[in-house]
């Protein structure tokens, strides 16, 4: 039920634009609305966004298998281990979606039904006066997502002298990422292209001494990604960047804590690394680096915490400041 808003794309997207050298049912479909195989558009394409009550918006629908094993092997006196298995495999239908503006227009004008009812071009029409392109840009049902992995959690722990030290690992490895816009769409194969790393891991060591104090080290690894192939380029001759190294940040953090108040201070992003670059003209940026949750864009930051717990006879609040 989002209201529409509007804004506008260059014209020089309109699929129309000198369809007279181009194959394929364009060539047709521009040419059944009279214009001409030089066609030039002058007026900028406008895009409505908007929501997608008045287009039937449906929820998605998916199904999901899991399995799960959990060892947990007696290790006497060398301390605890718990090792989580878990497999996925995921698929999403009718997922709600806004393809764009010019993904729509290209997707009409290539349609071999062209305007013959249903499709996307109920969402695209032109001006006969004009020959403007406006596009309605609406959320409706037409992705397909696939994922399938196993996520793997270590966990050990064990006293270690005056207090007690813990390991945990958590890592998820992707054997299938996958998506499509259209349901007449190939499935485009993403598993280890930039923003759908293959691996993505984090791992956290922990001392504990006594009840009042907790030291931490924590690791955050993703891993290094490729869009050449999906990309069609070749990157022993292509001038852009489209790949990216192993990622890794580090995090540390000291507490100390009572019943009543507690106190954190730390660093993220010890080494200050900073995130991979890629070149502009495919995927959406951060400055030079693709905009994903995996990367830090801040670099180096300390952090303190102070939290305090107030209590009544029959109530009690928390209350922090950073």
């Amino acid at each position: 039920f989002q209201g529409p808003t509007s804004g506008f794309l260059s014209q020089a997207g309109d699929p129309c634009n000198q369809y007279g050298v181009k194959v394929g049912p364009v060539v047709a479909n521009c040419a059944s609305e009279g214009l001409p195989p030089t066609f030039n558009a002058t007026s900028s394409i406008r895009v409505f966004s908007e929501g997608g009550a008045a287009a039937g918006l449906e929820a998605e629908t998916s199904e999901n298998l899991t399995y799960g094993l959990v060892i947990q092997p007696e290790l006497g006196d060398a301390g605890d281990l718990s090792v989580a298995i878990d497999y996925f495999d995921i698929e999403i239908n009718n997922g709600v979606d806004q393809p764009g503006g010019l993904t729509l227009a290209n997707a009409c004008y290539s349609d071999p039904d062209f305007r013959g009812g249903g499709g996307v071009c109920r969402f695209v029409t032109r001006n006969p006066a004009t020959n403007g392109l406006t596009v309605s840009n609406v959320y409706t049902n037409i992705a397909t997502q696939l994922a399938e992995g196993v996520d793997y959690t270590i966990r050990y722990e064990r006293e270690l002298g005056p207090g007690s030290f813990r390991v945990t690992t958590e890592a998820t490895r992707y054997i299938t990422q996958a998506k499509k816009l259209f349901e007449e769409d190939e499935l485009d194969q993403l598993n280890g292209t930039i923003e759908n790393p293959k691996w993505g891991a984090t791992m956290e060591l922990a001392y504990y001494l006594g009840s009042n104090w907790q030291f931490r080290w924590g690791t955050d690894f993703v891993d290094g990604m490729d869009s050449y192939a999906f990309l069609e380029e070749d990157p022993a001759t292509s001038i852009y960047d489209f790949a990216t190294d192993d990622y890794m940040t580090h995090w540390m953090s000291v507490r100390y804590l009572t019943d009543k108040w507690q106190v954190t201070g730390g660093l993220r992003n010890i080494f200050d690394e900073e995130p991979e670059t890629i070149s502009q003209g495919f995927y959406f940026r951060n400055g030079n680096a693709p905009l994903y949750s995996g990367y830090d864009y801040f670099g180096r930051q300390a952090f303190e915490q102070l939290a305090i717990k107030f209590c009544g006879l029959r109530w009690c609040r928390g209350s922090a400041s950073a």
